[in-house]
């Protein structure tokens, strides 16, 4: 029914909508420390991104499965396979395919070494992500979401530049700890 999409889809919305502009603020808060740390962040994060692909996949599956096991009152269990170690031993790699500047790689390898230990975490919460809208919860993950893009990741940053007067690896350690929560 057209209601139920909507009590589905709405939180949903929010979730993405919460999670685009953060990635927004969370980038113009780093643009703040300059050019080179803004192209270290940006390539970084391109790199981090293909290793959340596997996730994304078993979210969907996730969704779809535990989907089917509400409906026919069943379970099943769903594993997630990640990249965090591959991601840390391979970062400069990673970084000299967008790049050929040496500080970019170095900083951007550094910031994906960082990120690389919250990995395994954040492949679980995708898959949990999934399971939540599978079972027909979106606004758990709306929530959560909420209080860890805005509360720990956009707000923990904005103190690392700000207050603290820290570099990029501070606010990737935000990063984490948004990952991680």
């Amino acid at each position: 029914e057209f209601k139920e999409c909507l009590n589905i889809g709405i939180p949903v919305v929010l979730e993405r909508s919460v999670i685009c502009l953060g990635h927004v603020t969370f980038a113009s808060l780093i643009a703040k420390l300059g050019v080179v740390r803004f192209a270290a962040h940006t390539i970084a994060i391109q790199a981090e991104q293909a290793f959340y692909i596997p996730g994304y996949g078993f979210q969907t599956a996730a969704a779809t499965l535990v989907g089917n096991a509400v409906g026919q009152k069943d379970e099943h269990k769903v594993k997630e396979v990640t990249c965090g170690i591959a991601l840390f031993i391979f970062a400069e790699q990673l970084m000299g395919i967008f790049t050929p500047d040496h500080e970019v790689i170095t900083l951007g390898a550094r910031v994906l070494r960082i990120v690389s230990i919250s990995e395994p975490l954040y492949g679980i919460l995708v898959i949990l992500e999934g399971t939540f809208n599978g079972m027909g919860d979106t606004k758990a993950p709306f929530v959560f979401s909420l209080f860890t893009m805005w509360g720990i990741r956009v707000t923990g940053s904005w103190l690392m530049i700000n207050v603290f007067h820290q570099s990029i690896e501070a606010v990737w350690i935000m990063m984490v700890f948004d990952n991680i929560a």
